[in-house]
């Protein structure tokens, strides 16, 4: 019983980690910085199992931060500049309702349904950081727009 309850566990961690990719693919068409920015890794932790990167495209920017671990992780990133507010997003999504007959439902992000999508704004402190918790196997989307 153990066994089946672990293997439905990671069948389902692959699934979500399928449509989570799916999302990221239809969000590039939203954010520029997706599109063509510049890239820059900003965190590599393989000891916690974290890592993220950053697009940039003019005065924007967009920020991916990776938990592949097990546990949740406070993250702390510079992005930004002190004071400036940033926009977080933490999708979370039910691949039942991204697939039809096993293959994706639609390519826009109105018909993609996150089964949670938590988004949240906060200002950057005065260090020039962002402080972020991440849950275990999920992401967060930084954006930091210039206004």
């Amino acid at each position: 019983p153990d066994r089946l309850g672990a293997e439905s566990a990671a069948l389902r961690s692959r699934d979500d980690f399928a449509s989570l990719i799916q999302w990221l693919h239809v969000r590039r068409g939203v954010d520029a910085p997706l599109q063509g920015g510049d890239f820059r890794s900003v965190l590599a932790d393989g000891e916690r199992n974290l890592f993220a990167f950053a697009r940039t495209l003019g005065g924007s920017e967009v920020v991916l931060v990776m938990n592949y671990g097990p546990t949740k992780q406070k993250v702390m990133l510079a992005v930004g500049r002190a004071g400036q507010k940033i926009g977080v997003l933490s999708p979370i999504l039910d691949p039942k309702r991204q697939l039809f007959f096993g293959k994706p439902a639609a390519k826009s992000l109105d018909r993609i349904s996150p089964r949670r999508m938590g988004a949240s704004s906060q200002v950057v402190n005065a260090d020039g950081l962002a402080r972020l918790w991440v849950d275990p196997m999920s992401i967060r989307v930084v954006l930091v727009y210039d206004e």
